[in-house]
C-alpha cells in the first residue's frame, strides 16, 4: 500500500496544501523541514484520515487541535484526503492495519518486567489519537517478543527445533539489525521474564548491562528496531509513519539506521 497524492484544507496549519505525484516505487519518504513547518501535521492528518476510515470514530473534543479555526469547511471528513497506488476504495476491513504510527515521544527510559501480560493484536486499535502523545512500548514489545516466543514453543510445526533455536529466530532479528547499526552493541539476554525481565547487552569489556544504561540514541534506534521487527509479523504492505526519528541520534548513526 502506497500514498500517490495528500491533499489538507484548514487543517492544523494549513489552509491548502497538496503533495502530489509520490512514486508508487518509493520504500522511504523522509519529510524535511526546520520546526514548526508542519512535518508532524501531516503524520496528524493521515491518523485524523485513518480513524475516520478504519475505525469511523470522530472525537469533536480534538476539534481544537485538529482543524484551523475560520476555516470554510464543516464536514470534519474533507478536512483530508488521501489517494493510494493501487488502492482505490477504503473501507474498514481492507484498512486493517495499513497504517502504523509512532510519535516523536518514545521515552521508555527504563523498566523491568516481573509478571507476564497478554497482549492483543495491535492492528485492532489504534495506539495513539494524536502525535503529541507519549509513544513508549519498549515493554509491551518486550512482552510481545516472550509471547511470540512461546506460541512458537507450542506450535507442533517447530516440534524438531530446541527452545534455543525458536529464542535465537526471534532475538537473532533484533541482535543482527542491531549490529548493522551498532558495531559495539550486542543484545546477549533478555533476562528472566518472572524475575528481572529486560533487555541486556554487552559493549566492549562491559557484559549484560540494564536496557536503562543505554545512552539516549542507543535506546532511540533500538526502540525503534525492536518495534519494526515484532511488529512486522502484524503489520504487512503497511504505510509505517515516523516522527522525529532522529531524535537523540548523531547523523552517522541516523544514516544506519535508515540504510
Amino acid at each position: 500500500m502506497k500514498i500517490s497524492q495528500v491533499s489538507l484544507i484548514d487543517f492544523k496549519r494549513f489552509s491548502d496544501l497538496t503533495i502530489r505525484n509520490i512514486p508508487a516505487s518509493s520504500k522511504v519518504v523522509i519529510i524535511v523541514g526546520p520546526n514548526g513547518s508542519g512535518k508532524s501535521s501531516i503524520f496528524d492528518a493521515f491518523l485524523h484520515w485513518y480513524k475516520l476510515n478504519f475505525k469511523n470514530t470522530y472525537n469533536s473534543s480534538q476539534e481544537d487541535y485538529y482543524f484551523k479555526k475560520g476555516g470554510i469547511i464543516n464536514d470534519f471528513r474533507n478536512y483530508v484526503n488521501i489517494s493510494f497506488h493501487n488502492f482505490a476504495s477504503p473501507s474498514q476491513a481492507n484498512l486493517k492495519g495499513k497504517f502504523y504510527f509512532r510519535t516523536a515521544y518514545r521515552n521508555d527510559a527504563d523498566f523491568t518486567v516481573t509478571t507476564l501480560a497478554r497482549q492483543d493484536d495491535p492492528t485492532e486499535n489504534i495506539q495513539v489519537q494524536n502525535f503529541i502523545q507519549n509513544d513508549a512500548v519498549v515493554k509491551d514489545n518486550y512482552q510481545r517478543l516472550i509471547s511470540l516466543t512461546l506460541k512458537g514453543v507450542y506450535d507442533e510445526q517447530n516440534n524438531d527445533k530446541t527452545v534455543g533455536s525458536l529464542k535465537e529466530e526471534l532475538i537473532g532479528k533484533i541482535r543482527d539489525s542491531l549490529r548493522n547499526v551498532f558495531e559495539d552493541l550486542n543484545l546477549s539476554s533478555i533476562g528472566d521474564p518472572l524475575r528481572n525481565g529486560s533487555f541486556y547487552f554487552e559493549k566492549g569489556i562491559s557484559k549484560d548491562f540494564h536496557y536503562k544504561n543505554l545512552s539516549a540514541g542507543e535506546k532511540s534506534a533500538f526502540d525503534l528496531i525492536l518495534d519494526l521487527i515484532i511488529k512486522s509479523s502484524y503489520y504487512t504492505d503497511s504505510i509505517i509513519c515516523i516522527d522525529e526519528p532522529e531524535t537523540h541520534m548523531h547523523t552517522r548513526l541516523q544514516s544506519r539506521l535508515f540504510a
